[in-house]
């Protein structure tokens, strides 16, 4: 029931984006039971001229009106195909774009869960396939169900016999094809790993990232090794299953097949005992080779529903989620003048913290620096601001507004986080740096501003189509490629041009010379100026000039001053970093000029 459930819902999925596949059903249905009916009224037709003595333009006339309806057909189907061709397009262009277009609903936390990344893999590559798939084995079902119906009726008439025998044929036939669709199932999911792997190892000889390790080492040897291992177990595995399924359809053959051998046999025994009109058993026997076809289509058409529905789940799951953060919160966001962390903990999972007991609270205006080592709840921190997270405990207020009240795409619009990850996308400098199109001059002049505010705009300026040159060369020969620093400049370009209120920046200068970091932050504080702005850094001579610095150890704020206070604190951890990182500059400096 559920797997019909799901395919109606994949058949209503493609209507509803197009009406086309309204008239594409009506249309198949109609020309399955048209093409059933004429050959078995034709055949019959004849015989009975023939029979009658009629003469041959009598036939001819009927010949004549069979063939326009074929003709008529025939130009029916060269535009169904034209429009389905056209359509298909249309539709899976809108069903991937529901998709992309979901994760904007869907919480952040499911990013990290491998279960919903393999449905929502499994969706994004194989959901209009299959939704395909489900909406023709539909439309499939319906035409073999009136179809057979048809051709029931007209050998029922003759005799009960052959009609229960079909059907009690198409019950075990579906039962065994039922059993078939479960092994192709499960051979695709004992597969899927496998994909997944062999797709990896692919994916490391074309990819730029790797290509300097595979020239330069024999890691291309380790990967070889595992493409044959992978492919040796995809191999044992097509055997295994291949061995099984194959007994079951010689098995599903025979049994189709003797619908019509049963079916000839009965009316030939009729016929020569005077039960069935000769005239009409040409056309009996048609009726029976055709009643064979379709229930084997019948039932092919419902075990390609059980089997697409398997795999169409994976859409509507995916479009089901509801998201706990993304669809809650009804304020939309002000102009921030203060946040305040009042006792927050919160675990990713619940056998240990990632931050516990934080208090802390930013002013319109502070520059602030979080601190502290690898692992040490800066980056979580970031997360909560953002409100990719909920706290698991305590409270984030937003000028005194509980954070859980205001939408979150609002907070985004106005706090902004340069993570150590940017992505840089394929796509013009200057829909890189606005992250949406360019849509007018204003937003020329502030792609300028923002190049210039980075310092990158000179290398911009220099480049054949300046701001509207493409980022990689990946689709674009003239497209520019910039060193880890530039791309570092572009990520803080975008710091300007999104006009946040409060600015996180996480390591935003670590592949920056000292002279172009020593310019960046100079003029981070400048754009801070009545911002808030947080630094994340190892590099602890960027958080001099900071109005509060905290430290954070083990998920918790151990620490919390200027760096003056910090530095007065007898044994401090952050004194002690400090000193040690100083110690390694001079240390460094008194290598080289010895």
């Amino acid at each position: 029931m559920r797997t019909l459930k799901s395919s109606c819902k994949a058949f209503a999925l493609f209507v509803r984006l197009s009406k086309f596949y309204l008239f594409d059903s009506f249309y198949t249905v109609l020309r399955q039971l048209v093409i059933t009916v004429i050959p078995i009224y034709l055949i019959n037709e004849i015989v009975k001229l023939i029979t009658e003595g009629k003469g041959f333009h009598e036939i001819l006339k009927i010949i004549i009106i069979v063939g326009i309806i074929y003709i008529l057909f025939a130009l029916g189907d060269v535009i169904e195909q034209y429009l389905s061709s056209k359509y298909s397009i249309v539709v899976k262009t809108k069903v991937n774009i529901s998709l992309f277009k979901k994760l904007n609903t869907i919480d952040y936390k499911n990013h990290e869960d491998n279960k919903f990344l393999n449905k929502y893999t499994l969706a994004v590559d194989q959901s209009y396939d299959f939704l395909n798939r489900s909406y023709y084995s539909v439309v499939n079902f319906i035409g073999s169900i009136v179809s057979s119906i048809y051709l029931l009726s007209v050998l029922f008439q003759v005799h009960y016999f052959i009609s229960i025998y079909a059907f009690l044929v198409a019950i075990i036939y579906f039962i065994v094809q039922s059993i078939v669709v479960e092994l192709i199932y499960e051979s695709n999911e004992t597969q899927q790993p496998n994909f997944r792997e062999r797709a990896y190892v692919r994916r490391t000889f074309y990819l730029k990232d790797h290509i300097e390790d595979i020239k330069s080492t024999d890691v291309d040897e380790i990967l070889l090794e595992i493409n044959d291992t992978v492919g040796n177990r995809i191999t044992k595995n097509c055997d295994n299953y291949f061995r099984r399924r194959v007994k079951y359809n010689f098995f599903c053959d025979f049994l189709i097949n003797s619908i019509f051998i049963v079916a000839v046999i009965f009316l030939v025994y009729q016929t020569i005992h005077g039960n069935t009109d000769k005239a009409i058993f040409a056309g009996l026997v048609y009726a029976s080779l055709s009643l064979s076809n379709f229930i084997s289509r019948f039932i092919n058409s419902l075990s390609g529903i059980q089997y697409s529905a398997k795999y169409t789940k994976y859409y509507f799951d995916v479009m089901d989620i509801k998201g706990s953060i993304e669809e809650h919160g009804d304020v939309i966001a002000e102009p921030l003048n203060t946040i305040t962390i009042n006792n927050v903990d919160f675990s990713y999972d619940t056998n240990k913290n990632a931050l516990s007991n934080i208090d802390l609270e930013i002013k319109k205006g502070e520059k602030i620096a979080i601190v502290g080592h690898n692992g040490a709840g800066k980056t979580t921190l970031v997360k909560l601001l953002l409100r990719l997270y909920d706290p698991t405990k305590g409270e984030i207020t937003y000028n005194d507004h509980a954070y859980t009240k205001i939408n979150p795409k609002s907070i985004r619009e106005k706090i902004g986080a340069v993570f150590q990850n940017f992505q840089i996308y394929a796509v013009s400098i200057a829909e890189n740096i606005l992250l949406r199109p360019v849509e007018s001059e204003e937003d020329e002049r502030l792609v300028h501003e923002a190049l210039e505010f980075s310092g990158l705009k000179r290398h911009v300026d220099l480049l054949p189509n300046g701001i509207y040159t493409e980022v990689t060369k990946e689709f674009e020969k003239e497209g520019t490629i910039f060193s880890g620093g530039q791309r570092q400049k572009l990520a803080l370009s975008r710091v300007y041009a999104q006009n946040y209120d409060l600015i996180v920046l996480d390591e935003p200068s670590s592949a920056l010379d000292p002279l172009a970091e020593h310019e960046i932050h100079e003029n981070m504080f400048k754009l801070g100026k009545n911002k808030m702005l947080i630094f994340i850094s190892h590099r602890l001579s960027t958080t001099i000039k900071a109005d509060k610095i905290y430290l954070f150890e083990g998920g918790q704020l151990v620490e919390e001053g200027s760096h003056k206070e910090l530095m007065k604190i007898e044994n401090g951890k952050y004194k002690y970093m400090f000193e040690v990182q100083a110690k390694n500059y001079l240390d460094d400096g008194g290598n080289k000029d010895a």
